[in-house]
């Protein structure tokens, strides 16, 4: 994230009331270049995403309501793609509700496709990958596990293409289909590689973790007992938790 993109986020989430801060939107669009709006929408939903992730649902809907502002006032399609992933991302994770994420995920690929902009409609359909799974829509989910790899690995999106697996691997496994799901896994593993991080990470650590679980499934005992421990002790090296 670029300082000025960090210092405008700062300056906007200083204000206290949505007055202030929608009225600081309306003066941040009309300064700022389409492309740095888009990057500061960025940035924003990553405060969405991580106050979802801390059970702050009400901090996280607020941002995404400055998100839905934000395009308003720039009109920018990019923009409101970004909000409805912010969105989907609330809606599935912090309050269940898959068939409006599957929605939202929807309109934002929809709108990166129609921008140019494959890799960028891949990574919106991710995210949906849980919430079809949810609504028990195993034929689409096995339609994006065929579409989705080539256009990720094109654009050289490891990182996502690594979520996506886990991703894939977490439903597999949900379903029973253990050894399918520590294939995907292994892919994960090689994905986060090739995105440049390290084994000893927390990304490394959590595949490990949900590699454990799936060979006592098939009954690799030994193999389990040697995922799990490489977990732990990565996960508290880095002062992480891991679910038994």
């Amino acid at each position: 994230m670029h300082s000025s993109i960090e210092t405008a986020l700062s300056d906007l989430l200083a204000l206290t009331t949505d007055e202030q801060q929608v009225a600081w939107l309306v003066a941040y669009g009309a300064r700022t270049s389409p492309a740095d709006c888009t990057e500061f929408a960025e940035a924003l939903k990553v405060k969405a995403d991580t106050w979802r992730a801390t059970t702050a649902i009400h901090q996280s809907l607020h941002a995404i309501h400055l998100l839905y502002t934000l395009a308003a006032i720039t009109r920018n399609p990019l923009d409101r793609a970004v909000a409805l992933r912010a969105d989907g991302n609330t809606r599935l994770i912090g309050l269940g509700e898959f068939h409006a994420a599957i929605r939202l995920y929807e309109e934002a690929a929809t709108i990166y496709e129609a921008a140019g902009l494959p890799a960028d409609a891949a990574n919106a359909q991710v995210g949906k990958v849980w919430a079809l799974a949810m609504a028990e829509a195993y034929p689409e989910i096995e339609q994006l596990e065929v579409t989705l790899p080539p256009i990720l690995e094109a654009a050289a999106r490891w990182h996502t293409l690594a979520n996506f697996y886990l991703n894939l691997g977490a439903v597999y496994g949900r379903m029973g289909q253990d050894a399918r799901a520590l294939a995907l896994l292994d892919k994960a593993k090689d994905m986060y590689g090739r995105a440049g991080e390290a084994p000893e990470s927390a990304s490394f650590a959590f595949v490990d973790n949900s590699r454990a679980i799936h060979l006592r499934n098939i009954g690799a005992f030994t193999d389990s007992i040697a995922a799990s421990e490489t977990a732990c002790r990565r996960l508290h090296t880095l002062q992480l938790e891991v679910e038994a």
